[in-house]
């Protein structure tokens, strides 16, 4: 099968935005839809994505009953606008593209009570009885257990993410035994051309790191008032971040030198990192990640540093510069950026710049993620059926469920389900044959 019929889950967050799922959206959508048949499905109702159709996902039901999707593909990340795809997830299975595997969110109250493990078990041996509801199911956050183990095909546009799927034990849906798939997708990255700053007084340092102590500014910005050279750092901050960035500022006596930009966004880091001698992607947290802000910093050729931390050590040593947090940090930091700026050069982010061009191109990243679906489409179809058939038992039980209920005390003869409550649900589209 060459061209596949997809089902696309994503935010698609206006411009301004920081979703990652939007940024990889606009990104690899005109290339994908060149190749195959795609849908969009948000949750937003607005009609048109990118010049392709769009729905609200509420809708992805109803059109795959009326034309089958091939393959359905999820989009997940730590926040509350991604809850949809979250729930989606365990409606249908299909391929998920994990940008965080770590969720401060618990998501919506049907996932994170769901007893998702159940009916894993049930999927595997139809014997199995559904889950009791009133016991409480198993929770396992902060990592994504449920929605790793629920799609057929896990993808991570993190190495280091990707290796902490790999010491995950749970069962999971496959269509065979062991044949659950997790590979790393990169998040691509656009070609750019960064502007040639040569001598020019202050040195530009951006940052896009978060106010907070996992974005290490409390290690950062002694290392900078330490500094002989004339800088300026541009800041780039969510508007909510404003407040606690310059608070933190303030307590180190260098608010004059600091230029903040709001919101965090992707075409604000474009502008900035481009106009600047280093940038700084300093996280350190297993929360949260660095993409697309230092993918983006890579391919304009900007020496970049980043903490030797969660998704910071996905990148080769002689890539990006690496900060070990702790005691030594700010000694580390102010020793690289004397280092990179005594010497006024851009000779320091070729070697990133070149690894990003070979590594997450637009169109390299797209003809992988292509052959990936094309690839899975049998065996997510395969798994997708047999949810099917499960998802039918669970209607028959429950529909026994109810009748059970309602005709426990009704008079011989006399069917009070079949007189209101069947009728009723033959109405209802989620209850059809």
């Amino acid at each position: 099968m060459s061209s596949l019929r997809i089902a696309w889950f994503s935010e698609l967050a206006a411009r301004g935005s920081h979703s990652v799922s939007a940024y990889c959206s606009h990104a690899l959508l005109p290339e994908l839809a060149r190749r195959h048949t795609i849908e969009v499905f948000s949750d937003s109702s607005a009609t048109g994505a990118l010049g392709l159709p769009h729905y609200h996902y509420l809708n992805a039901y109803r059109r795959h009953r009326e034309r089958p999707f091939d393959i359905f593909f999820y989009q997940l990340e730590d926040s509350k606008s991604a809850r949809f795809v979250r729930a989606h997830i365990g409606l249908m299975p299909g391929v998920t593209w994990f940008h965080d595997f770590f969720f401060n969110d618990l998501g919506p109250e049907a996932c994170h009570t769901s007893p998702w493990e159940t009916t894993i078990r049930q999927f595997h041996d139809p014997s199995v009885s559904f889950a009791d509801r009133s016991i409480a199911p198993h929770q396992l956050w902060p990592r994504g257990y449920r929605e790793a183990s629920l799609s057929p095909v896990a993808l991570f546009s993190s190495a280091w993410a990707r290796h902490e799927f790999s010491t995950m034990v749970s069962n999971r849906l496959e269509s065979f035994t062991g044949g659950h798939l997790a590979e790393v997708l990169a998040v691509p990255v656009r070609e750019m051309t960064a502007a040639r700053r040569q001598g020019v007084d202050p040195i530009r340092i951006a940052s896009a790191s978060v106010p907070g102590i996992e974005g290490r500014s409390h290690k950062l910005l002694p290392a900078l008032a330490g500094l002989k050279a004339t800088w300026r750092l541009t800041w780039m901050v969510d508007d909510s971040e404003r407040d606690s960035a310059l608070a933190v500022a303030r307590e180190f006596g260098v608010e004059d030198r600091i230029d903040l930009v709001a919101p965090r966004s992707w075409e604000s880091w474009e502008k900035i990192v481009g106009e600047s001698d280093v940038a700084l992607h300093l996280h350190t947290s297993p929360f949260g990640h660095l993409a697309p802000f230092v993918q983006i910093s890579l391919a304009a050729g900007t020496p970049t540093v980043v903490s030797f931390a969660a998704q910071g050590e996905d990148f080769p040593a002689d890539t990006v510069f690496h900060v070990v947090p702790g005691l030594h940090e700010s000694v580390q930091l102010k020793g690289i950026l004397e280092g990179v700026l005594a010497h006024n050069s851009r000779r320091y982010g070729r070697r990133g710049q070149e690894y990003i061009r070979a590594s997450a191109s637009v169109e390299a990243v797209a003809e992988r993620l292509s052959s990936l679906l094309i690839e899975a489409a049998p065996r997510v179809r395969e798994v997708m059926n047999r949810w099917s058939q499960l998802q039918r038992h669970a209607k028959l039980e429950l529909l026994c469920e109810v009748r059970h209920l309602v005709d426990g005390d009704s008079i011989p003869g006399m069917s009070s389900y079949e007189h209101t409550i069947a009728k009723a649900l033959g109405e209802l589209d989620v209850f059809s044959s």
